[in-house]
């Protein structure tokens, strides 16, 4: 038992604290728990009056905060020995302002989804336009709204590689990485879109990182050939699409570029030797 009044008389101790960080939900429920305790076991008549004036100084705090005010326009009014019915009326207190809040977080949740999926649209529009400095303003709005949101920026970033402005495309999706390095498809779409502004060097790294999330994705050693090619190591885009048709032997493209490269490699080499 002394364990329970320990713990009460801490939760009671709480209350002002939670009311003064604007959090009325777990005071009510501090003094909801405490009342039960209360309840439950039986008190010598020092403890009885010690949680009699606790209690009733934890009602008054709670029934003044505005925020409960606003929420729940009754009165609770503790008298001791009545601990029954103050249980019975911090509960309904507590039903009341739970549902609450839980309310006014949806609705919150909701407006922002509604604000992210308005401002994402409208950037997209205006790209589809060629309205660049219109879409690049929803963008920066909505990237500093949702500054945390890693799967957002790269989404950006994505439209911004469809729309081919490989700059933009690079800078949300290098934000994404750093956020979140294991959102494997990115590494490949930066790549693309580093390899488009040549940037190579910095391309290869990024593909060869995601060789450690992508690694038997055909795809992966595809673009990385691709950039090889661009880049003109040969040697290296023969590897890189022999990797790929290996991953997938009807790989059409891969098989092309390795012939290409192939070709590419042995015009190269006699060259040098002749």
């Amino acid at each position: 038992m002394s364990n329970d009044l320990t713990k009460a008389r801490q939760q009671l101790s709480q209350i002002r604290t939670y009311l003064r960080m604007g959090k009325p939900l777990p005071a009510i429920q501090a003094l909801y728990s405490t009342t039960l305790i209360v309840l439950k076991n039986p008190l010598m008549k020092s403890e009885k009056d010690e949680f009699a004036i606790m209690l009733e100084d934890a009602v008054y705090c709670i029934m003044a905060d505005p925020e409960v005010k606003r929420l729940f326009p009754l009165n609770i009014i503790y008298t001791p020995g009545n601990e029954r019915k103050l249980f019975d009326d911090v509960r309904m207190l507590l039903e009341t302002v739970d549902s609450s809040i839980r309310d006014a977080a949806q609705d919150t949740l909701r407006m922002m989804t509604e604000r992210r999926g308005n401002l994402f649209a409208s950037g997209e529009e205006h790209l589809k336009n060629k309205e660049l400095p219109q879409a690049r303003a929803d963008f920066v709005a909505l990237s500093k709204e949702f500054k945390d949101d890693s799967a957002m920026l790269g989404e950006i970033g994505e439209l911004y590689l469809k729309y081919g402005e490989y700059d933009d495309a690079i800078e949300y999706l290098e934000a994404a990485l750093k956020l979140n390095p294991e959102l494997a498809h990115l590494y490949n779409h930066i790549g693309m879109a580093l390899r488009k502004v040549k940037n190579f060097a910095t391309a290869e790294k990024y593909y060869l990182r995601a060789s450690n999330y992508l690694g038997r994705d055909p795809n992966l050693f595809f673009n990385l050939g691709r950039l090889y090619l661009d880049w003109e190591q040969w040697d290296k885009a023969v590897r890189a699409s022999a990797a790929a048709i290996k991953l997938q032997p009807d790989f059409v493209e891969a098989q092309r570029l390795k012939e290409y490269a192939e070709t590419k490699l042995h015009n190269s080499t006699k060259g040098r030797l002749g």
